[in-house]
Protein backbone atom coordinates (compact mmCIF):
# COMPACT_ATOMS: atom_id res chain seq x y z
CA UNK A 1 0.00 0.00 0.00
CA UNK A 2 1.35 3.44 -0.80
CA UNK A 3 2.41 5.57 2.14
CA UNK A 4 2.71 2.65 4.57
CA UNK A 5 5.83 2.66 6.74
CA UNK A 6 6.81 0.10 9.33
CA UNK A 7 7.81 1.39 12.74
CA UNK A 8 9.19 -0.06 15.95
CA UNK A 9 7.81 0.96 19.29
CA UNK A 10 9.11 -0.86 22.36
CA UNK A 11 6.54 -1.39 25.06
CA UNK A 12 7.39 0.14 28.41
CA UNK A 13 7.29 -3.08 30.47
CA UNK A 14 7.51 -5.81 27.84
CA UNK A 15 11.22 -6.48 27.98
CA UNK A 16 11.87 -6.13 31.69
CA UNK A 17 12.31 -9.12 33.94
CA UNK A 18 10.34 -9.18 37.15
CA UNK A 19 12.48 -8.89 40.25
CA UNK A 20 12.01 -11.89 42.52
CA UNK A 21 13.07 -10.87 46.06
CA UNK A 22 13.20 -14.49 47.23
CA UNK A 23 14.71 -15.83 44.01
CA UNK A 24 17.76 -17.91 44.70
CA UNK A 25 17.32 -18.08 48.48
CA UNK A 26 14.41 -20.55 48.23
CA UNK A 27 14.72 -23.44 45.82
CA UNK A 28 11.31 -24.98 46.46
CA UNK A 29 8.70 -22.66 48.02
CA UNK A 30 6.43 -25.57 49.05
CA UNK A 31 9.22 -27.27 51.02
CA UNK A 32 10.24 -23.93 52.49
CA UNK A 33 6.67 -23.31 53.66
CA UNK A 34 6.48 -26.74 55.28
CA UNK A 35 9.83 -26.32 57.01
CA UNK A 36 8.92 -22.84 58.25
CA UNK A 37 5.60 -24.08 59.63
CA UNK A 38 7.46 -26.92 61.35
CA UNK A 39 9.86 -24.43 63.00
CA UNK A 40 6.92 -22.33 64.13
CA UNK A 41 5.10 -25.36 65.50
CA UNK A 42 8.16 -26.43 67.51
CA UNK A 43 8.31 -22.95 69.03
CA UNK A 44 4.57 -22.98 69.86
CA UNK A 45 3.51 -26.65 70.23
CA UNK A 46 -0.17 -27.33 69.67
CA UNK A 47 -1.09 -23.91 68.35
CA UNK A 48 -0.10 -24.14 64.68
CA UNK A 49 -2.02 -27.35 63.81
CA UNK A 50 -5.20 -25.99 65.40
CA UNK A 51 -4.86 -22.65 63.58
CA UNK A 52 -4.20 -24.38 60.27
CA UNK A 53 -7.09 -26.82 60.60
CA UNK A 54 -9.59 -24.09 61.49
CA UNK A 55 -8.34 -21.51 58.95
CA UNK A 56 -7.91 -23.56 55.79
CA UNK A 57 -10.56 -25.22 53.68
CA UNK A 58 -10.32 -28.98 53.03
CA UNK A 59 -8.62 -28.65 49.65
CA UNK A 60 -5.93 -26.27 50.92
CA UNK A 61 -5.37 -28.50 53.94
CA UNK A 62 -4.80 -31.46 51.61
CA UNK A 63 -2.18 -29.52 49.68
CA UNK A 64 -0.46 -28.48 52.89
CA UNK A 65 -0.37 -32.10 54.08
CA UNK A 66 1.33 -32.99 50.80
CA UNK A 67 3.92 -30.26 51.33
CA UNK A 68 4.59 -31.49 54.86
CA UNK A 69 5.03 -35.06 53.62
CA UNK A 70 7.37 -33.94 50.83
CA UNK A 71 9.48 -32.06 53.38
CA UNK A 72 9.36 -35.02 55.81
CA UNK A 73 8.14 -32.84 58.69
CA UNK A 74 5.09 -32.78 60.95
CA UNK A 75 3.39 -30.02 62.88
CA UNK A 76 3.58 -30.36 66.63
Amino acid sequence: TPGYQTAFSQLAFAGKKEHDPVGQMVNNPKIHLAQSLHKLSTACPGRVPSMVSTSLNAEALQYLQGYLQAASVTLL
